[in-house]
């Protein structure tokens, strides 16, 4: 069974008392379905687009001066999903939207990061500034390239789930890994 850390109702980050985010919350998306990609890869565009708006709900209520930016995630088990979140953040807000987690001086925190290291100029100093409640800085990762890494959120797309199980986040230490990498 799952348990509260200690000390877990003391935590004060203004998103945690709205009903809709809590400290934790799950969306059963009843007529999504995923779709098998010529890779054999999965994805779901569905899921993906509840993903577009519970990020637009966070960064306009949470992040009015760029508090999130650089500190939520979206993982999934599947590459082909990861694409489809990328494909439909940026399409909903623009290049600046995510950050490309695969390039390692990502890793950082964006207070760490110099706004060179992210290309430089007048784009990487916007996405680290205050966004006024645009989304910024998202990492989308799969569950496996996210190990040992945490963010403050964390949206996790499973991208199946059916009466036959969830595939192939059934392995217990991937499940693990996406509902144990939010710090708050």
């Amino acid at each position: 069974a799952l348990k509260d850390a200690e000390g877990l109702d003391r935590r004060t980050a203004p998103y945690q008392a709205d009903p809709w985010v809590g400290t934790v919350r799950f969306f059963d998306l009843v007529r999504s379905r995923e779709q098998r990609t010529a890779g054999n890869s999965l994805r779901n565009p569905e899921e993906a687009a509840l993903v577009v708006n519970l990020l637009g709900y966070l960064f306009a209520l949470f992040s009015k001066n760029g508090e999130l930016n650089g500190q939520v995630a979206v993982l999934t088990p599947y590459k082909q999903q990861k694409s489809e979140l990328v494909r439909a953040i940026r399409h909903a807000y623009g290049e600046l939207a995510v950050r490309d987690s695969e390039d390692p001086r990502n890793s950082k925190s964006p207070n760490q990061r110099h706004p060179q290291q992210q290309g430089g100029g007048a784009q990487a100093i916007e996405a680290e500034g205050a966004s006024g409640g645009r989304v910024r800085g998202v990492d989308v990762m799969t569950v496996d390239s996210c190990q040992g890494q945490e963010r403050d959120i964390i949206l996790f797309s499973c991208v199946r789930a059916s009466e036959r199980g969830i595939g192939f986040v059934s392995d217990v230490r991937r499940m693990n890994v996406g509902l144990t990498r939010a710090r708050h």
